[in-house]
């Protein structure tokens, strides 16, 4: 909550920003864990108590759902060496909310490795 304090000035108005970053799948519908109190300053301390609220808010993270077809992976069988090179298909389904980027890359990074898989 930026800023989390401050004074309005009589006709003014104060925009508050609220961040929210997550870790884990969320569903906030209505929640009231934001909460504003109204007071009179006196002496640059805030003195009386004039009114409390809370600030509902809503909010849904989630992660990148896919799905990946065939489900048990790419099967080549037995490949002769210097045979003629066997290709093989799979799919990756966007089944989430948002894009994501994908990369296709050997088990440990090895630049051969890769270039057989994607040759």
């Amino acid at each position: 909550v930026e800023p989390a304090e401050g004074v309005i000035e009589p006709g003014d108005k104060a925009t508050i920003g609220v961040t929210f970053c997550s870790t884990r799948e969320v569903l906030l519908k209505d929640n009231k864990d934001i909460r504003c109190t109204i007071s009179e300053p006196h002496e640059g301390v805030c003195a009386g108590k004039f009114e409390t609220f809370d600030v509902s808010a809503s909010v849904k993270s989630s992660w990148s759902m896919f799905r990946l077809q065939p489900a048990r992976g790419v099967t080549f069988g037995a490949v002769k060496f210097n045979e003629e090179p066997r290709k093989r298909r799979f799919d990756i389904k966007n089944e989430g909310q948002f894009d994501f980027a994908f990369t296709v890359t050997g088990a440990d990074g090895d630049a051969d490795a890769t270039a057989a898989i994607v040759a």
